[in-house]
């Protein structure tokens, strides 16, 4: 599960839940580095959209994948 992080911070201060982060977000909110976050995008493991030169990765796509990993237990 993801932490308390931007979409959360965006909710307790009465914002809309993101739909959408930042690569930069997106990392701060799974803690994964962008490398890796852009290789799992290019396999298809996550949705990513472009705005531009900005790729914003859905949020839904990222907490799916993160909840599909094996548990630390189980490795």
């Amino acid at each position: 599960m993801l932490t308390a992080s931007i979409g959360e911070q965006w909710q307790r201060k009465g914002h809309m839940t993101a739909i959408s982060f930042t690569i930069k977000d997106a990392c701060a909110a799974c803690g994964l580095g962008p490398t890796k976050l852009y290789e799992l995008i290019k396999a298809g493991k996550i949705e990513a959209r472009k705005e531009g030169r900005r790729t914003l990765v859905l949020a839904d796509s990222l907490r799916r994948h993160v909840e599909s990993l094996p548990s630390a237990a189980e490795v």
